[in-house]
């Protein structure tokens, strides 16, 4: 075949602005290419370069391929990244370019280019850092979409390649694709690939293009078209081998979905939906059932097109698919059809033709039972789990653990089974012992913890730990042991996303073990002791334990005790191995807990046989997870052997099991499917594991139902209250909050006050500063309890002292409230009118109909909106002017409800019984959905979330967290800037009102103390004065120093000595001054006397 090698080096960048900037490359080739050799991914060292500098990397590549022929030649793909002050890396750019199609040395200028990303976007990046990211990477390289984002341009990354082909004229590698040793798949490749505009693949007609393709596909590799039908099972047997391949590549999965279609006879009509012996697909018309149709090939089928594996998902052909499997009997189409009534799913209308759920409608809990019920009777594993789930909580079916016992036990015993059947397959006959095997299930399916949450974009956490592997990696060839040790570990065990690999695993564990490493060398005592990437030797795992045991490493005396009890490799002897394995139990290790639980069951190795020790060991080890501790405790639980007899301890134990098994592989798939961004799969997979009783499905899915990814219609925010509530009931918090927030504001459930409030304070019992806050808030406002402000500021001050996070929240909330404090105590003191408008202004308006509503109207005391103004309002009406001299806003009175009326309104201050004139009262007028404070309570949710997400929460006056420097800095020079400006303004404001004033006095020619306070403000602020303004001075002060007769004394007049002057303008010092003039005021100009003396 031909040969392309690509040897050269990522010399540097240009124009990316920043320090400590690194560059992330991939080699991408179609189906044609095979790598022979080199890597085709990898990243580069950090450069520091100085301004308008170069970035030098110099990072070599060399990669060799071998193909078939020229399409999907080689292209280069980057990322380059930036580190900040804080550790924190930035994306800079995305890019790509084409190898070259001739030899020689080439050097090259990759442009690079970001996406712009929304406003909001742009002003989080200029706030917090970070910028756009592109969810589906490939979309670099990809023709298809990346002509429809919109960019700006980056700086440019700097290569230099040499090419060097070989046997590309001698292959005639550019008449390759009709040369394949199987020409008719290579035909029927090009075929497909020319079939994949998307809005054909989306319509029924494309579905059924597709179909019929890959029948054909099938057909031409199997090498039998001559034959109408194959054997169903033989089909399904084939494609179950490819699909399920470690590495199966797209052709693979695509022939293993065209036997599956052969298989489960699903075939295209001619005409009309109309088909031989068949009857057509409800919504596909062009793809026909056949009558006597494979139930098993069908329900693979629809899995298939669920997941998308060797076909286009198509969740709305999936439904139908397995919907048709269902009908037919089998037990595990009616444990996903199960699912789908459960949460109103199983209409044709529920999802389209792509990955999208469009519509959720009612669900039909019967259905779903039925289903579940005839799916568990056909041996089902999911329908027993989700059938045992009910029975435990009591949902639609009696509570009863006995028959959630019933039902989780076959399940369990599957797992247990599972994991015996993987330990055989990675070690071979015989290998379950040392290394985990049957007891410590360590061959299951490996599943995340990931909650999602605001940081859930942050990425998939596998991806992160390959680039900690590819450190580790990077340190451990340079000869660190502990790196050494730590990635032969990951390797040989293959947790946390990283792909098992013994043969590498033991080349990294030997050079550890020759540096010291204990923990290596009892690694390599399981690895030769089960013949995991080495031959199976007895004395070299006997000698690496020894070794590791003298140096009391836990898991090298568990494999000593092991060997000891087992009689490999030495003499069996059980009293040396009580004595190993107590030694290795001591110190934590969960395998030598179960070994030294199963010999006080069987009495091996100590004096006499003890079942209550046996169940210490045992459940010891299951609390550490171990698979077959975990289900002997249960078994002990039900039998009363060693322990009491007890039902929910064993209940508790299987169902963490069973969660622990196969069925949990389809949380995974949701994990994986979110961060793809595929979010209506996202959202099936999380339904999936939320039916069976996962609560972390439970909450993710409620997250994203709440969020708005991957669905639409009326019945969503009900099942998104149902699944919250769900979660609550397992004990998750968060959830009991966010269940909360839906009977405050409705959605979902009718709104209920009360109930929110019942349900924070479950909540705050478990210390949760969020409940604390929501507590503060509804007790601010009497939300469903009665109105306490100062047990509002107590709860705002708890949420502070409980988390540092909920700082910022608590800041605005209580000046918020010092806020309402003081309009409560203003508002009966003003006119009627402005007091219920002020009222009005902090007044929670329930949802009409709602139970908040009817008992605001029945004037139930829990459920009064306005008592703060109604209790000041009732206190300054019995005589409270004590409060009133004293200029201090008084509080409400603890526990005592004031008095509302229907419709909302509050009584007057007045207590004349007349409902105040609130412009919203009653329901009317201003619509419940624009009401201030619920619009506010969304704001407070919001605030909080962003606190959270960006940790901004500890920001409070005069203190910025020393980890968000940076971000704090910002914040706070801005709110300076905002209130200088707006001080400035304010003072501009007064100056020019000022200025007004004094100017129309001293052209109406004011005179007495009036005209002379505007003379001295005029001289004051250098003011032009009028010359009727100068001349009428003196006359004025006649006047006024000679009062005429009958006029009122001098200290009644107004503009006297300690009165305010009219029009507003302030007096001078000792509050104004005669004709003579005064302290602080200019005399002035004499006049002739025509009266009395003058006050001077």
């Amino acid at each position: 075949m031909a040969e392309l090698h690509v040897i050269g080096q990522v010399l540097g960048a240009s124009g990316f602005p920043g320090h400590s900037v690194f560059c992330k490359w991939g080699v991408h080739v179609g189906r044609s290419w095979e790598l022979v050799e080199g890597l085709d991914a990898g990243q580069t060292q950090t450069d520091c370069p100085g301004s308008d500098d170069m970035a030098v990397w110099s990072h070599p590549l060399d990669v060799h391929y071998v193909c078939r022929g020229l399409l999907g030649w080689p292209k280069l793909h980057f990322q380059i990244w930036s580190q900040d002050v804080h550790g924190r890396n930035e994306l800079r750019g995305y890019g790509f370019c084409h190898v070259p199609t001739a030899p020689g040395t080439f050097e090259i200028d990759c442009p690079t280019w970001l996406p712009e990303g929304s406003v909001g976007e742009r002003i989080a990046s200029f706030f917090v850092g970070g910028a756009p990211r592109l969810r589906a990477e490939e979309v670099v390289h990809a023709p298809g979409d990346r002509f429809r984002l919109q960019t700006v341009s980056g700086g440019v990354v700097h290569l230099q390649l040499g090419i060097i082909m070989k046997d590309f004229e001698k292959s005639n590698v550019q008449q390759a694709q009709n040369r394949y040793p199987d020409a008719e798949l290579g035909l029927l490749e090009e075929v497909l690939s020319m079939a994949s505009d998307r809005q054909r693949r989306r319509s029924a007609l494309g579905a059924a293009m597709q179909v019929a393709l890959m029948l054909a596909f099938g057909l031409a590799l199997a090498g039998a078209k001559q034959q109408a039908r194959w054997d169903p099972e033989a089909l399904m047997e084939k494609a179950a081998e490819l699909r399920d391949k470690p590495a199966a590549t797209a052709r693979e999965l695509k022939l293993a979905a065209g036997l599956l279609s052969e298989a489960a006879g699903l075939g295209v009509s001619k005409k009309g939906g109309e088909a031989a012996g068949g009857e057509p697909v409800p919504g596909f018309p062009a793809l026909t059932f056949a009558a006597d149709g494979h139930a098993p090939a069908l329900r693979e089928l629809g899995k298939l097109y669920q997941r998308g594996k060797g076909v286009d998902v198509n969740l709305r052909l999936s439904l139908e698919l397995l919907r048709r499997a269902a009908e037919l009997g089998d037990p595990e189409a009616q444990g996903a059809m199960g699912v789908r009534m459960a949460f109103g799913l199983q209409h044709g209308s529920s999802f389209d033709s792509g990955a999208a759920v469009r519509h959720f409608g009612r669900p039909d809990e019967a259905g779903a039972l039925l289903h579940y019920f005839f799916g568990a009777a056909g041996g089902d594993a999911y329908s027993r789990a989700a059938l045992g789930y009910r029975h435990t909580f009591g949902l639609g079916v009696p509570k009863s653990c006995w028959a959630a016992v019933a039902y989780y036990r076959p399940v369990a015993e599957g797992v247990v089974a599972a994991a015996a059947a993987a330990g055989a397959r990675r070690g071979g006959a015989g290998a379950a012992g040392p290394l985990g095997g049957a007891a410590g299930g360590r061959g299951l399916p490996h599943v995340e913890r990931i909650r999602l949450n605001v940081h859930a974009n942050a990425g998939l956490k596998p991806d992160r730990q390959r680039e900690v592997l590819q450190y580790y990696q990077y340190s451990a060839d340079r000869g660190n042991t502990d790196a050494q040790a730590a990635v032969g570990t990951l390797l040989n065990l293959g947790t946390h996303g990283v792909a098992r690999d013994h043969v590498a695993a033991a080349h990294y564990l030997a050079r550890a073990a020759a540096g010291g490493s204990d923990e290596a060398m009892a690694h390599l005592g399981h690895m030769h002791g089960a013949g995991l990437g080495v031959p199976r030797d007895a004395a070299k795992a006997l000698a690496y334990f020894r070794q590791a045991a003298a140096k009391h490493n836990a898991l090298g005396l568990y494999g000593l005790g092991y060997m000891h009890l087992a009689g490999a490799g030495v003499e069996q002897d059980h009293d040396a191995a009580f004595r190993h394995l107590s030694s290795a139990a001591e110190q934590g290790d969960r395998d030598a807990h179960f070994y030294l639980g199963a010999m006080h069951l069987h009495g091996l190795g100590v004096r006499r046989r003890s079942l209550s020790k046996a169940f210490m060991h045992f459940f010891q080890a299951a609390s550490m997870g171990h698979v077959q501790a975990m289900y002997n405790t249960a078994v002990m639980h039900l039998s009363g052997k060693g322990t009491a007899k007890a039902c929910k301890p064993a209940l508790s134990q299987l169902k963490a099991l069973v969660e622990k098994g196969p069925l949990a592989a389809s949380l995974q798939a949701g994990h994986e499917a979110f961060f793809r961004g595929q979010h209506g799969q996202a959202l099936l997979h999380y339904l999936t594991a939320a039916e069976m009783g996962m609560e972390l499905g439970q909450s993710n899915a409620a997250w994203m139902l709440e969020r708005g990814f991957g669905h639409a219609g009326p019945h969503a925010a009900a099942a998104a209250a149902t699944l919250l509530r769900r979660s609550a009931e397992q004990g998750n918090v968060a959830s009991l909050l966010q269940l909360g927030d839906a009977y405050f504001a409705g959605r979902g459930v009718e709104q209920d006050w009360t109930r929110a409030a019942a349900i924070y304070y479950e909540a705050y019992k478990e210390r949760s500063a969020e409940a604390m806050f929501d507590l503060g808030y509804v007790h601010q406002h009497g939300a469903g309890v009665p109105q306490d402000m100062a047990l509002a500021a107590r709860f705002y001050s708890m949420a502070r002292a409980a988390n540092a996070d909920a700082a910022l929240p608590v800041h605005l909330a209580t000046a918020w409230l010092r806020v309402h404090r003081a309009a409560a105590w203003l508002a009966p003191r003003l006119p009627a009118g402005a007091g219920a408008a002020l009222r009005w202004l902090f007044e929670l308006r329930p949802k009409p109909g709602s139970p908040a509503a009817r008992a605001a109207a029945a004037g139930t005391p829990a459920t009064l909106v306005l008592a703060a103004g109604a209790a000041a309002g009732g206190a300054a009406g019995a005589g409270g002017a004590a409060g009133g001299a004293a200029g201090t806003p008084p509080g409400p009175a603890p526990g005592v409800p004031s008095p509302a009326l229907p419709g909302g309104g509050a009584a007057p201050a007045d207590g004349s019984g007349a409902p105040a004139d609130d412009p919203g009262a009653g329901g009317g007028g201003w619509p419940w959905w624009l009401s201030p404070q619920l619009l506010a309570w969304q704001w407070d949710g919001l605030l909080w979330r962003l606190a959270e997400a960006t940790g901004l929460g500890g920001l409070s006056v005069g203190r910025v967290l020393e980890e968000y420097a940076d971000v704090g800095e910002t914040l706070l020079l801005l709110l300076l800037m905002a209130v200088l400006g707006l001080v400035l303004r304010i003072r501009r404001q007064r100056q020019a009102a000022l200025q007004d004033q004094v100017l129309a006095a001293l052209r109406r020619g004011a005179g007495g103390d009036e005209g002379a306070i505007a003379a001295q403000i005029a001289a004051q602020m250098g003011l032009p004065i009028p010359a009727r303004a100068a001349g009428g001075g003196a006359a004025d002060a006649d006047a006024d120093a000679a009062p005429a007769e009958g006029a009122p004394p001098r200290a009644e007049r107004p503009g006297g000595a300690g009165e305010p002057a009219p029009n507003g303008l302030a007096a001078g010092a000792g509050g104004g001054a005669g004709a003579g003039g005064g302290d602080g005021g200019a005399p002035p100009p004499a006049a002739p006397a025509t009266g009395g003396a003058s006050d001077s």
